[in-house]
């Protein structure tokens, strides 16, 4: 048994200096950079459909999207003029309402810039939201076509009640926006 084992170990020595060997290096050498070639073909194709996908740009910056959105945007001025905005509602003018509705509507449009919706329209910002990040999109896009009749119809008649369910949805929105 002692013979077997010596032999196993001489067997298993001569297989490694074969394998050390420069002979066996030397063909050994097309294998190497047959992988190598591989490797960097598999490498190339990681890196190429990284960049396209879409899921690095989500992995690194939505956490710096939100990071941004936390920020304070000045929330002390845009109180005072929601202050100032609601207060209209306290005068017996249907001006007075609409006016509160349309500088609402500024507001919003102001606020949402400055989360980063560079669109000129108002519609062209909401169109980027879905009812999962802004709970109040239906009621806004519905307030909106109600701004866009004040606009077009002068002689539009808005009461108090609708101007003051107009304005708690813009007040529960900028909270949400964590304006005010």
């Amino acid at each position: 048994m002692n013979g077997e084992f010596v032999e196993f170990i001489n067997d298993m020595n001569s297989l490694f200096q074969w394998m050390v060997s420069p002979q066996f290096q030397g063909k050994l050498i097309i294998i190497k950079i047959l992988f190598i070639l591989v490797s960097l073909i598999f490498l190339y194709l990681i890196v190429y459909y990284a960049r396209r996908s879409s899921y690095l740009q989500h992995l690194i910056f939505e956490n710096r999207k939100d990071w941004a959105n936390w920020k304070d945007y000045g929330k002390g001025v845009y109180l005072k003029k929601w202050q100032a905005t609601k207060k209209r509602l306290e005068k017996e003018s249907i001006t007075e309402y609409k006016l509160a509705l349309v500088e609402s509507v500024k507001m919003l449009n102001e606020v949402l810039e400055k989360l980063g919706y560079v669109e000129e329209a108002l519609t062209d910002k909401l169109s980027h939201l879905d009812e999962n990040t802004f709970s109040y999109l239906k009621e806004i896009n519905k307030i909106l076509t109600v701004y866009q009749d004040i606009a077009q119809d002068p002689n539009y008649n808005l009461t108090k009640e609708e101007a003051q369910e107009y304005l708690r949805v813009f007040e529960e929105t900028f909270k949400e926006l964590e304006v005010l």
